[in-house]
């Protein structure tokens, strides 16, 4: 099972209600905001922002994403990358 970060932008004048329902869709297909570091503390990731785990590729993530967030925001950017090993430097949740 491959990890991946998945990164959305809202293009436009999106409001916080539209970036609710799109945390909210994310969370319904497994997407995570918060990732879990080796100290064990939980953090936040970027605004609009994403972990999952996946047996597929990065291609099929990307698209899958990609046609169930179209109801929520249609002017949209995504990036889905594949990771190992990962180092952050965020605020605890």
């Amino acid at each position: 099972m491959a990890r991946y970060v998945i990164r959305l932008e809202l293009n436009g004048r999106a409001v916080a209600d539209v970036y609710s329902r799109l945390h909210e869709v994310m969370s319904e297909l497994g997407a995570a905001r918060t990732i879990r570091g080796d100290d064990g503390v939980v953090y936040n990731l970027p605004h609009a922002t994403y972990v999952t785990d996946s047996p597929a590729d990065p291609e099929a993530v990307r698209d899958f994403i990609w046609d169930r967030t179209a109801s929520v925001w249609n002017d949209r950017d995504i990036i889905v990358f594949r990771y190992e090993d990962a180092a952050w430097r965020l605020s605890p949740k």
